[in-house]
């Protein structure tokens, strides 16, 4: 990226998200009820921990490009959908998160592969 990652990057792309299929059928909270993390971890992409607030973690270690920043947090936005509707989240990613994953990566022209 030209830019170092700042959370406002990323708050400003969930808020662009929420309001795009398929998000826009979730009734997701907006961004300044999130918190979002950018720290410089290698060692992950992306993360989603359920709490009050949730919180979105993007690596700006792992990322370059801002198409990749929106791949990673659509991704986590995922995991956030499944928190809100209280489904089975144990094995992260399940069944329904692929179902979720496919129908996002389709609808925004995404390989699925990379998500």
């Amino acid at each position: 990226m030209s830019f170092p990652l700042d959370p406002r990057h990323i708050a400003a792309m969930y808020d662009c998200l929420r309001v795009l299929p398929p998000f826009d059928k979730y009734k997701l909270p907006e961004a300044d009820e999130i918190e979002f993390r950018t720290p410089a971890r290698a060692d992950v992409f992306g993360e989603f921990q359920e709490g009050s607030p949730h919180v979105i973690t993007v690596s700006s270690a792992r990322h370059s490009h801002t198409f990749t920043v929106m791949l990673t947090l659509a991704h986590e936005m995922v995991h956030l959908v499944q928190a809100l509707q209280k489904t089975d989240n144990k094995n992260q990613h399940n069944a329904e998160f692929k179902k979720l994953a496919k129908r996002v990566c389709l609808l925004n022209g995404w390989d699925y592969k990379a998500f």
